[in-house]
């Protein structure tokens, strides 16, 4: 999957259903990109202003 794909489907996953970064984590790493990483997740939603 492209990641700018993925990308766009965690920001509306966040932004639609407010998980928490955790919960948001184990979605990504179940159905979108196994070696995504809390860290990179928590990057890319600070880059999207999606988090505080």
């Amino acid at each position: 999957m492209d990641r700018a794909v993925a990308g766009a489907i965690v920001a509306g996953l966040r932004e639609t259903l407010y998980l928490p970064l955790d919960d948001l984590l184990y979605v990504t790493k179940t159905y979108i990109n196994p070696d995504a990483s809390r860290s990179g997740l928590a990057r890319r939603l600070k880059r999207l202003l999606l988090v505080p």
